[in-house]
């Protein structure tokens, strides 16, 4: 017969009832195979794995899946994809734990995505680099901030590859009213060992920095520092225009 995969799952005939010989159900134990075969292959065009189990809300950063240990299939670095209420949903997987018989994941969407206390459809997750329909990034907007006068604008985004996490900061304004610069990360580091690099460019005073100013992780924090040189200990001037713009990588 002449096949449909992979543009649709083919069909078979059901062998004939009261036909039980051995080589009639081998036949369709065969064709059963197929089928169940071409489906997943085909749930696979988009990038997603369709999960069959209840997704139950747990807080708006975190879901379980009860009475399953499902660790495996949710490391750090998965993606997300769900529906509440119409709304399609994505996160990343930061965590997952696996107490009293059920397995509790932890997720992240940034400021972009928030889990709701609302029933969950639609549950994908995925390995693959670009899954139909994620986020290029997320944006996250730091909580805590300090050195600044108020918090300054600009672009703040992220996006989670395995367990490194990449986030942009490019201040746009920014009024210092401290000699330090620290900023809430989307996602806190896992390591203990501390974690830095160069900053693109510094703003001090309302003066360009000419010489390199550095970020600094101290370990396994969700906060990140940042000095006018590559010391730890330089300060900033605390008042006048303070502008950062930076690449941080770091393992979560």
């Amino acid at each position: 017969m002449p096949t449909n995969f992979p543009t649709n799952p083919d069909t078979y005939t059901t062998k004939v009832d009261g036909v039980d010989t051995v080589m009639a159900a081998h036949i369709n134990n065969l064709q059963d195979a197929m089928m169940a075969v071409q489906d997943f292959a085909l749930d696979l065009r988009d990038g997603w794995c369709y999960d069959t189990n209840t997704w139950s809300y747990v807080s708006t950063t975190s879901f379980k899946v009860s009475g399953k240990d499902v660790r495996y299939r949710f490391p750090k670095g998965t993606k997300i994809k769900l529906v509440q209420s119409g709304a399609t949903k994505y996160f990343y997987v930061i965590a997952t734990a696996y107490t009293s018989g059920n397995t509790t994941i932890t997720i992240t969407g940034g400021s972009d995505y928030t889990l709701a206390n609302a029933t969950i459809s639609g549950k994908a997750y995925s390995y693959a680099a670009a899954p139909q329909g994620f986020p290029q990034r997320f944006n996250y907007s730091p909580a805590t901030y300090t050195g600044w006068s108020a918090f300054p604008d600009g672009l703040y985004y992220f996006i989670i590859i395995g367990y490194l996490c990449y986030v942009t900061v490019y201040m746009t304004a920014g009024t210092s009213n401290a000699t330090t610069a620290i900023l809430e990360l989307p996602v806190s580091a896992s390591s203990a060992a501390g974690k830095g690099g160069i900053c693109g460019f510094a703003i001090d005073g309302g003066t360009m920095r000419t010489a390199p100013t550095k970020w600094w992780i101290a370990g396994a924090t969700n906060i990140v520092n940042f000095y006018t040189d590559m010391s730890n200990v330089s300060a900033w001037t605390a008042s006048g225009t303070k502008r950062i713009g930076a690449q941080i990588t770091y393992e979560i």
